[in-house]
């Protein structure tokens, strides 16, 4: 009976395990997620523009949240002995029950115009063609000038997410051809990792959704310790992240639908494209969610932080205290100047510092994925990123060489998701039955076999009675 009862839940926990193959419900779910995700997006307003301008510390002021429903849709363009082959595109469909007005005017930076000038400073910097900088900066001076763009902006978050045409972007884009003339590679339209800006403007939910990124290769099954079913093999055909060195450009590791049962590990990753690199979760605790025993993994808090060897090939600054506290993408994205943080620079406390309006909060702004250990089945998730551009003095632009040095928070994203209130009744039921299931199966059994040796005995004195009586 044990052996039966065993073999059944071994089947449940490995068809959680599944295998990627052709036409599969498995693969469908992989393809398209099956369950609501929420990508809730804060833009920051900055109250004293002018002073920041001059060379003040910036005052933030966060507006949100506005929020969407994230949805994931991948192309599978063809299967291969062990792997498969996929494009993916994000969507966004806003939801106005969760979100404040879209409408509301606030004082920003010219996001499209900072990232501009810091991105040209960049590549001049990167490849040592400083001798052309005074052509290109008149250029985008005089692109300022002509399209009467502004560096402090007032704009909607309608604006700031869904995009606003930038004319600046049309002149700049002709300004730059010399750069591309010398075999510097300037992406088009400030397009980048397979994002592109269409029509020369620019939202951050317009442009995450402008199309299809890709090729990614993933394995369609576990092999040993090796890998897991859904793990990244290669992006682009590149089987690591050239940006970093090792171990720093290791790539396989899958997108959280799928983990090694039982889940036991002190430290897990998770694989996020944007990112450029791999998340590290650490092991927190464990918990008990609608009766299912559930195990808490946070982002590790350490994954900014320089002063550990581990961390030091992910960064490519001349200083390694320059790295300190956020990660840059800018190697990932064609040079452009961002990069990303903790939301309001939560364990960045240097960061935090150069600018003022932002308190950081543990409860709300750190990172985490609560697993069932047996079955290996996410219960809740929240991953928060925050936006950095990094802004530095150009002094060959007479409005802009007053600027102070400062990684500059754009927006944060929060990405949450959990277990409706009947999936987590399920949650508890299934979890429950493969962590009790023997036991269960046991004290059923002897209530069934008691039951009916109760009904026989009725019987049989029923049975004398009556043959007594005749």
């Amino acid at each position: 009976m044990f052996t039966v009862q065993d073999s059944m839940i071994q089947s449940v926990i490995n068809l959680s395990m599944g295998e990627l193959k052709e036409g599969s419900m498995l693969t469908k779910s992989w393809a398209n997620i099956p369950l609501p995700i929420n990508a809730c997006f804060n833009l920051f307003g900055i109250q004293n523009g002018k002073k920041f301008l001059s060379g003040s510390k910036p005052y933030l002021i966060e507006y949100g949240p506005f929020c969407y429903f994230l949805g994931r849709k991948r192309r599978i363009l063809k299967f291969l002995n062990e792997t498969l082959i996929f494009n993916e595109r994000l969507t966004f469909e806003f939801n106005p029950k969760k979100s404040v007005s879209m409408e509301t005017k606030m004082n920003v930076i010219n996001f499209p115009i900072f990232i501009s000038v810091m991105f040209a400073k960049s590549i001049l910097e990167k490849f040592h063609v400083d001798f052309i900088g005074a052509l290109v900066y008149n250029a985008i001076t005089m692109a300022l000038r002509i399209t009467g763009e502004s560096l402090i902006d007032k704009s909607t978050p309608k604006e700031m997410l869904e995009g606003k045409p930038i004319r600046i972007l049309e002149y700049l884009d002709i300004f730059l051809k010399p750069l591309r003339a010398l075999g510097i590679p300037i992406p088009r339209y400030f397009g980048a990792g397979g994002l592109q800006l269409t029509n020369h403007s620019f939202g951050f939910v317009s442009t995450l959704s402008s199309g299809e990124v890709g090729p990614f290769e993933a394995y369609t099954k576990t092999v040993g310790m090796e890998h897991l079913v859904g793990d990244i093999k290669k992006f682009q055909g590149i089987p690591a992240f050239p940006s970093w060195e090792g171990p720093c450009n290791r790539m396989t590791g899958g997108d959280g639908m799928f983990w090694r049962r039982p889940v036991e590990s002190e430290r897990l990753t998770l694989y996020l494209n944007i990112a450029c690199r791999l998340l590290p979760l650490v092991r927190e605790y464990e918990y008990y969610f609608n009766s299912a025993k559930v195990v808490r993994y946070i982002i590790d808090r350490q994954m900014f932080n320089m002063s550990l060897t581990q961390n030091h090939c992910f960064c490519q600054k001349n200083k390694l205290r320059q790295c300190d506290g956020w990660q840059s993408i800018s190697p990932c994205l064609a040079w452009l100047p961002v990069g990303f943080s903790f939301p309001h620079f939560y364990q960045s406390p240097n960061l935090a510092s150069l600018v003022n309006g932002f308190n950081s909060s543990k409860d709300l702004d750190e990172g985490f994925i609560d697993l069932e250990p047996l079955i290996g089945s996410p219960v809740n998730a929240r991953i928060g990123i925050q936006g950095l551009l990094e802004i530095k003095r150009v002094n060959w632009v007479p409005s802009l060489n007053s600027l102070p040095y400062v990684l500059l928070p754009i927006f944060s994203l929060q990405i949450s998701a959990g277990a409706t209130d009947i999936l987590a009744i399920l949650l508890g039921i299934g979890s429950n039955l493969v962590r009790y299931g023997s036991f269960i199966w046991l004290f059923g059994g002897l209530g069934v076999s008691a039951y009916l040796y109760r009904c026989s005995v009725q019987q049989r004195k029923m049975f004398n009675q009556i043959r007594n009586q005749t």
